[in-house]
């Protein structure tokens, strides 16, 4: 049985990521130069982004994917370039945005 993944339980997992993530240091996650980590997941994992939202103090938060099934990973990007994984996994499920002013 396919499990579906809903967009709103997407985000929430983004904010609570983001919440866990923010008092860690960048030393001590997975972090390095945004060109160097999107190489790498384009690279080693096919992964191209799939969502992107802005976060508080200018944060760029991206989710990847590499297609139905594949795998996925969620990043931040600083204003100053560097980038950090917070979460990835497997088994994505990419699914259609509702229409503007629609309820989810």
């Amino acid at each position: 049985m396919k499990r579906e993944i809903s967009w709103p339980l997407v985000l929430g997992a983004l904010g609570v990521a983001l919440v866990v993530a923010a008092p860690v240091d960048a030393q001590n996650r997975n972090c390095g130069s945004r060109t160097m980590i999107l190489s790498q997941l384009e690279e080693k994992y096919r992964e191209a982004p799939i969502a992107q939202g802005l976060a508080p103090g200018g944060h760029l938060v991206e989710m990847f994917g590499a297609g139905p099934g594949g795998t996925w990973t969620v990043t931040i990007t600083a204003p100053n370039g560097m980038m950090c994984l917070l979460t990835s996994g497997t088994d994505l499920e990419v699914l259609e945005l509702p229409a503007q002013g629609d309820p989810v």
